[in-house]
């Protein structure tokens, strides 16, 4: 009975070594940057004309009916006592009329009052603003 030969590494047929045959280095002088030319000079062209006027004219149109808004805000006496004072008629059942959102106003009262007490909560909440910004980074 004959021993079958050991499943190795293949001989040498080829006579290189199993390797492919070296290749000659390119000459230094045959390097060419990727940034010559034109090929990354930007283009002093306007894309898409249409959609920048379409932009321009929602910007200009925005700023328009903003100066609108606040201009009859301001008529209406929306500074002077709009926001939750009697006598001013900014304030609607869904703006911030105070009258209309006591669950809100005695939280703010209560949160008030127990800082005023315990000056320990703006140290407490300021230590959780530190260890927030730090796990944010």
């Amino acid at each position: 009975m004959q021993q079958q030969p050991y499943p190795g590494p293949t001989p040498n047929y080829g006579g290189y070594g199993g390797y492919a045959p070296e290749q000659p280095a390119p000459p230094a002088d045959d390097q060419k940057s990727p940034y010559e030319g034109d090929r990354f000079k930007p283009k002093r062209t306007i894309n898409d004309p249409f959609f920048l006027a379409f932009f321009v004219l929602q910007f200009l149109g925005f700023a328009v009916l903003s100066g609108i808004v606040l201009h009859s805000w301001i008529s209406s006496n929306g500074l002077g006592g709009g926001l939750g004072k009697s006598g001013g008629q900014s304030g609607t059942a869904v703006t911030v009329n105070r009258s209309r959102i006591p669950l809100a106003s005695l939280l703010l009262q209560v949160v008030m009052d127990v800082s005023k007490h315990h000056k320990s909560v703006y140290l407490v909440a300021f230590i959780a603003l530190f260890i927030q910004a730090a796990l944010a980074v």
